[in-house]
Parts: structure tokens; C-alpha cells; sequence
């Protein structure tokens, strides 16, 4: 089969070209979804990888891939957000799914007794040095039943609760919420991150009290 040169050579050329194919309506899409697997597809398993920490099998990061390309084939063109941010974000969101449940099939460890997390040991729980598989059992307990209190009234802190206990950096949560990842971060946006992190942290914190056997 001979080579379509009309493909982009890079990422953020292929999500804005099968922005624009999606645009020719139904007709569009199989060329839409061609752009996306040739041109996005390994830079995007890439971040599926390295941000499940070497927990994911390829069954599953193969999945994480094909439903963040067909999400986006469905909803491709957000109001706030490039094709290829969003692109990114469809990718956390799946892979966020990912880990939720993955964690809810592990939780349940015991074995610490009278445990009582003070402002430094909560700073040591979400230490993203420490990678998913450093993260005690009944912490990360202790982290989902939090981020389950939370979820009714701060549902956003709830969310990122949960994206810096998994090890998000506050470079990836600018991210998420809309800084382009191929840009080096302005001192606001590392700013607002930094400060989405610690509110989540500090409204986090009350629930602790309950984390004792």
C-alpha cells in the first residue's frame, strides 16, 4: 500500500487534522481515526505507560488508547481546549478511571493501628516521589474515602485529591485543566496548580481523623 504523505509528522498536526476531517461529517471520520492511531497513537501510549507507573498490562493500556481515540472522534473540538490538550486530558481521564479501579479491587489493608495523620505525614501521603506501588494499602484507603466525602460538596478538589495521591505532579494537574503541554508553564499557572493541590490537601485533612483502626 503505498504512503498517504498528506499525514502530519507530528502530534499536534495530526489531532488538528483530524479535527478538520471530522468537519466533512460521517466521510471524514475513517481518515479522522487513521490520523489519530498513525499520528498520536504512540505518543499517547507512551503517556498511558509512563503514568501508570509499570502497574498497567498492554491488554489495558491498549484499551485506555482506543477509548480516549474514539472519545475524542466523538466530542473533538472542546470550546476551552486545543485538540491536542484535549487529547491529553480525555488520556488522564481514562487512565484515572484506570486506577480507581484498580485500587477499589485492592483496598481493604489493615494492620496499622491508632493512626492519626498530622499537616507533615499528610504531606508524606501524597510525595510523588514515591510512585503508586509505595502507597500503604490502608492509606490509599484512607484517600478514596476522603475523596468520597468530598465528592458532594468540592467535587473538583475530590478529583484532584485523588490525581496527586496517584502521583500527579502539579505540572500535570496545570495540565489537566488546560495548560498546553508543549509550553513551558507560566509562574500563574504553576501558581493555580500549586494551589488546587493544597486546598484538596487541606479539605482532605478532616477526614483523616476517621484513618484509625
Amino acid at each position: 500500500m503505498a504512503s498517504d504523505n498528506s499525514y502530519p509528522n507530528t502530534f499536534s498536526g495530526a489531532a488538528a487534522q483530524a479535527v478538520a476531517c471530522l468537519e466533512q461529517g460521517v466521510q471524514g471520520r475513517e481518515k479522522a481515526a487513521r490520523l489519530l492511531l498513525q499520528g498520536c497513537g504512540g505518543r499517547l501510549m507512551a503517556y498511558i505507560r509512563r503514568h501508570s507507573y509499570g502497574q498497567i498490562n498492554e491488554f489495558d493500556a491498549e484499551d485506555i488508547l482506543m477509548n480516549t481515540l474514539m472519545a475524542f472522534l466523538c466530542k473533538p473540538n472542546p470550546s476551552r481546549c486545543s485538540p491536542e490538550a484535549w487529547l491529553f486530558t480525555i488520556a488522564r481521564n481514562e487512565l484515572i478511571d484506570w486506577v480507581r479501579k484498580r485500587d477499589a479491587d485492592k483496598r481493604g489493608g489493615k494492620g496499622n493501628a491508632d493512626i492519626d495523620l498530622d499537616d507533615d505525614e499528610l504531606g508524606n501521603l501524597f510525595d510523588t516521589s514515591l510512585g503508586h506501588t509505595e502507597m500503604p494499602a490502608w492509606v490509599r484507603d484512607c484517600v478514596q474515602k476522603a475523596a468520597a466525602c468530598m465528592q458532594q460538596q468540592s467535587p473538583e478538589r475530590a478529583f484532584v485529591l485523588l490525581m496527586v495521591a496517584d502521583g500527579w505532579s502539579a505540572e500535570e494537574v496545570a495540565i489537566y485543566f488546560g495548560a498546553d503541554p508543549n509550553k513551558e508553564l507560566t509562574a500563574q499557572q504553576k501558581t493555580a496548580a500549586r494551589d488546587r493541590t493544597y486546598r484538596a490537601r487541606k479539605e482532605a485533612q478532616q477526614y483523616f481523623e476517621h484513618c484509625k483502626e
